[in-house]
């Protein structure tokens, strides 16, 4: 099954998108997001980034959000919802480790390094939420073949 599929089947969906503006703290720039999930009447708010790249000088969709990006206009894309679960997917597969080394083995970071202990930390409590919201259907959605 895909996530797609899942979404179907489950009932799944978005209960709320809030835009929280941009946000260049790291350099690149991102359009920041709360994505408000509901299933079974349990809500999950996630915070999602996404690139710059999602937004035309044009609207073209009622879902779009008009901010301002480097002096001009620009109208945002709101977030499917498969591609945050299908983020959210890959956060509470790298959170499934049960020692950070093997985590940090896995991706790339160094062991010793704080920032990586914290991305992993943060894995952690995102699919521990998931599992929360989920409850039974947790196993399938991580079954689920991703993007």
């Amino acid at each position: 099954m895909t996530i797609e599929e899942f979404i179907k089947v489950s009932g799944i969906r978005i209960a709320n998108l809030d835009f929280k503006g941009i946000d260049a703290s790291d350099g690149d720039g991102m359009f920041r997001w709360v994505v408000d999930i509901l299933y079974d009447r349990r809500h999950f708010a996630v915070p999602y980034r996404m690139g710059l790249g999602h937004c035309s000088k044009a609207r073209k969709e009622d879902s779009q959000v008009m901010t301002v990006l480097h002096g001009e206009t620009v109208y945002v894309y709101a977030p499917e919802l498969a591609d945050v679960l299908d983020c959210l997917q890959s956060d509470a597969r790298a959170g499934g480790h049960a020692r950070f080394e093997d985590f940090a083995d896995e991706f790339g970071y160094d062991s010793d390094s704080r920032k990586a202990e914290k991305v992993y930390q943060a894995c952690r409590v995102s699919a521990g939420r998931m599992r929360t919201l989920l409850g039974d259907q947790f196993d399938a959605f991580m079954a689920c073949e991703g993007l």
